[in-house]
């Protein structure tokens, strides 16, 4: 019976971005604007990663996955600005800023685990935050993937973008 129980699917959870950025633009938001916060973050993340001192495929996906969390951090920050501004002030508000705080606390637990040692326990953490960011739609997707291949990845230094770039000049 409609009503009664709310479910949803992994295709639902999977395709919810998307659903989500149709409704932006529905409203009259431009598609770069919806983005510009996800695309930001990966800039500053994969610059923190080439200014850092560990470059694994452990670090690189686990920083830019974190950042994913902050984008959506940035996004929610955004559209609360955006609906502020056509809106009235009303207690919501806190609830928004919850949610804000809940992806930063994602993004931030991310990228200092991915700057770490890479045991079992920061491995198996990373794993979690990216389950946890996946159930609670932080990241696009792209996000918690990472955070759950960082925990699989090796530690090992590697040839990664980072040091590619770096070889060439």
């Amino acid at each position: 019976m409609v009503g009664y129980r709310e479910e949803f699917s992994f295709t639902d959870r999977m395709i919810a971005p998307i659903q989500i950025a149709s409704v932006y633009i529905w409203e009259g938001q431009s598609i770069i604007m919806i983005f510009i916060p996800y695309l930001v973050a990966l800039i500053a993340g994969g610059l923190i990663y080439w200014r850092g001192s560990r470059r694994s495929l452990f670090s690189l996906t686990g920083t830019l996955a974190g950042f994913l969390f902050l984008g959506t951090s940035s996004l929610v920050i955004t559209q609360m600005i955006y609906s502020l501004s056509r809106a009235p002030y009303g207690p919501e508000v806190y609830i928004t800023m919850a949610i804000i705080l809940f992806h930063a606390l994602l993004g931030v637990a991310s990228i200092r685990l991915a700057r770490g040692e890479a045991g079992i326990l920061q491995r198996s953490l990373l794993a979690v935050i990216g389950t946890i960011a996946l159930l609670g739609g932080s990241g696009v997707i792209l996000g918690p993937m990472l955070a759950v291949s960082a925990s699989f990845l090796p530690t090992i230094k590697r040839s990664v973008p980072g040091d590619l770039l770096q070889k060439a000049s």
